[in-house]
């Protein structure tokens, strides 16, 4: 998933959660993670929610925070 693809899922997130009036701590975005992932510098952690048997991870990501690394990593760029 590229940073532009993230990006809209976390505002679709965001937006979906301010569609339904829940907080917008409460909006959450879903990663495949493969074997082996070494997240770059100032990643959010997320939870983990299963270990597929490939290895490959599913964890949740608040949007608000994976969404703020976006802008941070592109400021970086």
């Amino acid at each position: 998933m590229t940073p532009a693809e993230m990006k809209d899922a976390c505002t679709a997130s965001l937006t979906g959660a301010r569609e339904l009036g829940l907080d917008e701590s409460k909006a959450s975005v879903t990663l495949v993670l493969p074997q082996g992932f070494k997240p770059p510098p100032r990643f959010p952690r997320g939870y983990l929610l299963q270990v597929k048997d490939d290895g490959s991870r599913l964890r949740s990501f608040p949007a608000t925070k994976l969404l703020a690394w976006i802008k941070w990593a592109e400021v970086q760029a």
